[in-house]
């Protein structure tokens, strides 16, 4: 993808109406992933196993049935927009965000991307 066709993905950053999606994909992860699975998970690493599975399932599998996609998974619908990005790009790992949050003083949102880029000796926004 080139940097103008990224670009053209944004749906338009700090809109209001934004919120009802993000919203909504919460109480689909926690209906479908944290509540059914959440106690019987014994460690950090079978939690990961067991999130990246339902990445996994959620965006390749399952079907979704919003306006732009009825009956579609994620992959399907993108693949439409952006043929021959793989199925890789859909498995981007889970994150335990509350140790990132606890550790790290923030003063706006984008300092996670600086806390993450200094941890890996990439030069983020932040630095």
């Amino acid at each position: 993808m080139t940097s103008s066709e990224s670009s053209s993905c944004a749906s338009g950053r700090g809109r209001w109406k934004d919120n009802a999606y993000v919203e909504r994909t919460h109480r689909t992860d926690d209906e479908e992933f944290y509540v059914p699975t959440l106690q019987s998970i014994t460690g950090l690493e079978e939690h990961f196993i067991q999130a990246l599975k339902y990445i996994y399932t959620f965006n390749c599998l399952r079907p979704h049935f919003g306006k732009p996609m009825p009956g579609k998974t994620p992959y399907q619908r993108v693949q439409e927009l952006y043929p021959g990005l793989t199925k890789q790009f859909y498995l981007f790992p889970p994150l335990v965000l509350d140790y990132i949050s606890a550790q790290e003083p923030f003063i706006g949102g984008h300092d996670l991307l600086a806390y993450y880029s200094a941890l890996s000796g990439v030069e983020g926004r932040g630095q």
